[in-house]
């Protein structure tokens, strides 16, 4: 399969009381999830971190996610809002060159953010 067709899923909490707000895991996934298929694309694979800051940036599943992304296994990686995968700006923007340097697209669903698209 062409790997701009497969897209990436991240999604992080980092404490009960977003789980209680609505952040769950779960609940990231699948608003990400039906986006996804409704642009007809398909899910490589879902990366998460539970209970981990997104101030940190030796996340497991993040830097899982980065790995895949520089070996070329996926085209896009979806977040439910960027706070998700960082609360760092320097991180975000590392995590950003990152992800352009493999050439993977990045966005964004509540914040309407997409690497794709100009300005």
């Amino acid at each position: 399969m062409d790997k701009a067709q497969l897209v990436a899923i991240y999604v992080r909490v980092s404490s009960d009381k977003q789980v209680e707000e609505g952040y769950s895991l779960e609940a990231q996934e699948k608003v990400l999830r039906d986006y996804i298929l409704q642009q007809g694309k398909t899910v490589f694979k879902v990366y998460s971190d539970e209970g981990i800051s997104g101030g940190r940036y030796d996340r497991p599943g993040l830097q899982s996610l980065l790995k895949d992304a520089k070996k070329g296994l996926f085209g896009s990686v979806g977040i439910w809002m960027i706070s998700r995968i960082s609360r760092d700006l320097l991180h975000l923007l590392k995590i950003i060159d990152v992800l352009k340097n493999a050439d993977v697209n990045l966005f964004s669903l509540k914040e309407r953010f997409d690497m794709n698209t100009p300005l």
